[in-house]
């Protein structure tokens, strides 16, 4: 039974950082099509505006992986139900 659960708790796991995965790239698709708008509506070049883009995603990438030490850090105790989104 505890085989079980464990397959369980990884097809959660791996289907919630799927979805995460694409959330993040819808996002970055979304911004990159908006970058002339923005850059036109806020008086800036379309390079500034890119390199914006691309400092925002850093950042987001940085925020995951910090995100994903906690529970990583102590593999005997189990990951909180928000961290593995398993539950």
């Amino acid at each position: 039974m505890r085989a079980e659960s464990s397959a369980a708790a990884r097809k959660g796991a791996f289907v919630a950082v799927t979805v995460a995965l694409f959330c993040v790239q819808l996002d970055f698709f979304a911004l990159n099509l908006a970058i002339p708008g923005m850059s036109a509506e806020l008086g800036v070049t379309v390079s500034a505006a890119q390199w914006t883009l691309s400092a925002y995603m850093l950042a987001i990438g940085c925020f995951f992986i910090v995100g994903g030490r906690p529970p990583a850090r102590d593999a005997r105790q189990d990951p909180s139900p928000v961290a593995a989104g398993t539950r």
